[in-house]
């Protein structure tokens, strides 16, 4: 029994709309087969790995995955730059002066 590519791209895309992926703007029609490559690069580059060990793994025979990568990657920042921006009430406690309890003996 063999897997024809057809089969693939429709469980992948079958599985996308399960996880309701159009609801984060992921058209299913746009993913297919090689959205796995693509994602197996991403994961294994997000994890850490070298660019080596990606090239062996996707059987790429360039740097070609970079690109695959980098769309996926501008979509997983999207809106960051505007959270780290948000501001947020904290209190810098790095100043406090500890309780005379815990301050050591300080002799002339």
């Amino acid at each position: 029994m063999s897997v024809h590519s057809s089969e693939t791209v429709g469980a992948v895309r079958t599985a996308s709309k399960a996880l309701n992926l159009q609801d984060c703007s992921i058209d299913p029609d746009m993913i297919g087969a090689h959205s796995l490559r693509a994602g197996g690069a991403m994961a294994l580059k997000i994890m850490g790995y070298a660019e080596s060990i990606i090239r062996k793994f996707g059987r790429w025979t360039s740097d070609t995955w970079q690109m695959y990568i980098h769309s996926q990657i501008s979509k997983l920042y999207e809106g960051v730059a505007q959270k780290m921006s948000t501001p947020i009430n904290f209190h810098n406690i790095a100043f406090i002066e500890p309780p005379s309890s815990m301050q050591a003996d300080v002799r002339e």
